[in-house]
């Protein structure tokens, strides 16, 4: 499985795209060039060629799923309205969670490889990188988990991970080492001792240095703590990913790696799900 250092940024392509392109290619027509016209030019061009690839990730993404099951994850409106909106973030969580029915029903072949590279090219596109670990997994041909595969892949990287790891993730390890000998009864699902792991956790097990041996011992930690998308607040808010129990209400449990989908949001929250430190 192919792993790739997370990312804290923010993404830029997340808002509709420009309307109108007609009307502003005659009005640059007819305008005179500037010293800042000619500056910005290259840059709005540069971003009009990165947008039209993540388009064209989530096309070709959405054209790799049969219809029949597209209709039948009840996602084909949400996802419909998304790509209309030029939500691109959203639509990418969409098929995510299509993605997602498709391996609860055990139904993983139906959907190729190429899916979820195309997800993983957008999500690289739109810097939303936590996302990528999961696509490539699925990609990879790895199959749904369950919180005791969390357990034992914890007891695993414990055992195993290499002493340079271990230097440069001290505090993680022997937090990851105090955990994984707790003798203290634990919820089937993310506890209050494992999300405070999580964060050091998610960035050591996707170090591009992890051996490929420990792949399968960081594969549960990845597929049952999937990313949702957050929006900041503002007129014009970006969207950051975050791990999808961060967004769970107080008093509400839910079983690990199972949530319901969510609606395309028009206006950002009020207060933002706390964002996942990153490299």
């Amino acid at each position: 499985m192919t792993k790739r250092p997370v990312s804290k940024k923010q993404t830029k392509l997340t808002t509709p795209a420009r309307a109108s392109k007609a009307k502003q290619a005659k009005k640059a027509k007819n305008a005179k060039p500037t010293k800042s016209t000619k500056a910005v030019a290259p840059a709005l061009d540069a971003l009009d060629l990165e947008l039209n690839h993540v388009v064209d990730c989530l096309q070709k993404a959405t054209a790799l799923v049969p219809k029949a099951t597209l209709r039948a994850s009840d996602l084909s409106g949400e996802l419909r309205q998304c790509q209309a909106l030029g939500y691109n973030h959203l639509a990418m969580y969409a098929l995510q969670e299509v993605g997602r029915w498709v391996e609860a029903k055990g139904k993983d072949k139906v959907l190729p490889a190429e899916f979820w590279l195309r997800l993983a090219d957008a999500a690289k596109a739109m810097e939303l990188d936590p996302f990528i670990p999961y696509f490539l997994g699925k990609a990879d041909g790895r199959t749904k988990q369950t919180w005791d595969d969390v357990e034992v892949g914890l007891a695993i990287l414990a055992r195993e991970l290499p002493k340079p790891l271990r230097t440069k993730y001290k505090a993680t390890a022997k937090a990851l080492d105090a955990y994984v000998l707790s003798k203290a009864k634990r919820a089937d699902g993310p506890n209050p001792a494992f999300m405070d792991l999580f964060d050091g956790l998610f960035e050591l097990i996707t170090d591009p240095r992890l051996p490929v041996e420990l792949d399968d011992a960081a594969w549960p930690i990845i597929a049952c703590n999937t990313f949702d998308i957050g929006l900041s607040d503002g007129l014009l808010p970006l969207s950051f990913a975050e791990v999808w129990w961060r967004d769970v209400p107080p008093g509400k449990a839910k079983k690990a790696g199972k949530k319901p989908a969510k609606k395309p949001a028009k206006k950002p929250a009020k207060k933002p799900a706390k964002v996942t430190k990153r490299r």
